[in-house]
């Protein structure tokens, strides 16, 4: 009883709330491995990846994969409140908002899958910025 007052059970807009979010920050990875589904048809299609291409799509999926390890352990990113946490979602918000320029400019044919993943990581990783410093 004393502890259903002290942790209330969410209600279902809370739920509700707490998955979209959830699926926001995760689905990313669609279009990641869209990305990496083509990078890897192409030289079969006679298709040349541009290097930078290639480091953008490793760059992206490291800061996807990052981001998800963060939802599922809230450490990762560093303890709450800590100049670690601010740091790393700020570098990642920059490096992802820069790679979705370059990937715009030099994509070939990576240009339109990478564009959107790198620019959905940053609108999350922005979302995280917002969140970090609100609560």
């Amino acid at each position: 009883m004393l502890l259903s007052l002290i942790h209330p059970e969410p209600t279902l807009g809370e739920r509700a709330t707490w998955a979209v979010v959830t699926a926001a920050l995760v689905l990313p990875a669609v279009p990641i491995g869209v990305s990496w589904r083509r990078m890897a048809k192409a030289p079969a299609l006679g298709v040349l990846v541009h290097p930078a291409a290639r480091s953008l799509l490793v760059l992206v999926t490291c800061s996807q994969a990052l981001l998800m390890m963060g939802l599922a352990a809230r450490d990762v990113l560093g303890p709450d409140y800590s100049t670690q946490r601010s740091v790393t979602i700020i570098v990642n918000l920059i490096l992802m908002a820069a790679a979705t320029m370059v990937a715009l400019a030099r994509g070939g044919p990576l240009r339109w899958p990478l564009t959107v993943s790198s620019a959905w990581v940053t609108t999350s990783w922005f979302y995280m910025l917002a969140m970090s410093a609100v609560v």
